[in-house]
């Protein structure tokens, strides 16, 4: 979509009618049973998101962005969090040593402070999702995180997980929780793809790592998600549910999941290093 089009509405338009013409050609193409298609939108206006709904029922695969409603959230966000927009920017944004040289005043030039230094590092850092190693399955989301810092100075800040093997969810700064067999990547902060690859090529002593009790695999499991969302479904149909007595509190990976105070909020994920993080490391 243009952003700088001075005709929102019409560039909605364009854009939801490219969308929906190539979702309709890959139902009229594909055969019944493929793999499910999924299609990213993005508009400018917030009810632009109804007028594609109409157009093209949703069937949960599609992911609408609104760029107004992105814009309004990291304004009222960063009320609460200052520097968030800042942080948010540099993340999304590669920078090179010639952009650092470049944006560095001229009347520091003989001597760059310190907090000017650790900002043009952090400038460097960028967002990057790679495949899990098969010794972090099942084992507490913090303690992975504290041993990656300190074997490649990676931040591990979330999970993608793929609850139902159908649409995965993303988790940002979920807690002290296992990481569960369902965890399709990881989601890092680190200064290059290499660097990030590290990561996946990690050869530990497991000793480092605390193996997950079963009770609490269970409780980030997919069977876990299925069951909680069974029960839910039984309790409004007004039947007694089989499951009811399995747990009083939702899954911490289920969509449906109130926040709790356990639990840190994405905006703040990324400001604070994990354990075992110098002083400093945060880039906000």
């Amino acid at each position: 979509v243009d952003h700088h089009s001075s005709n929102p509405s019409s560039a909605d338009s364009e854009s939801i009618l490219r969308a929906v013409s190539i979702k309709r050609h890959i139902d009229a193409t594909c055969e019944p049973g493929s793999a499910a298609f999924a299609c990213v939108v993005q508009v400018l206006m917030p009810e632009s998101k109804e007028h594609y709904l109409q157009l093209y029922a949703s069937s949960g695969e599609e992911q609408i962005i609104c760029v107004s409603d992105l814009k309004y959230c990291l304004l009222a966000r960063s009320a609460e969090c200052p520097g968030l927009l800042s942080l948010a920017h540099n993340l999304v944004k590669s920078t090179g040593d010639e952009d650092l040289q470049k944006s560095v005043p001229p009347a520091y030039h003989h001597k760059i402070p310190r907090w000017m230094e650790d900002y043009d590092n952090g400038c460097q850092d960028e967002i990057y999702r790679i495949s899990p190693p098969e010794v972090l399955i099942d084992r507490y989301f913090l303690d992975a995180a504290k041993v990656i810092f300190e074997d490649t100075k990676v931040l591990l800040i979330g999970l993608c997980i793929a609850i139902d093997r159908i649409k995965p969810v993303t988790v940002i700064m979920p807690g002290d929780i296992p990481i569960p067999k369902e965890t399709i990547s990881l989601v890092v902060i680190a200064q290059s793809k290499g660097d990030a690859n590290l990561v996946t090529m990690l050869e530990l002593d497991e000793s480092r790592l605390k193996t997950a009790t079963p009770e609490d695999l269970y409780m980030v499991s997919a069977e876990r998600t299925k069951a909680d969302r069974q029960a839910a479904l039984e309790e409004e149909e007004g039947g007694d549910s089989p499951l009811r007595g399995v747990s009083d509190a939702s899954s911490p990976l289920s969509p449906d999941r109130e926040p709790s105070s356990n639990v840190a909020s994405p905006v703040f994920a990324t400001a604070n290093p994990p354990p075992g993080a110098p002083p400093g490391s945060g880039k906000a």
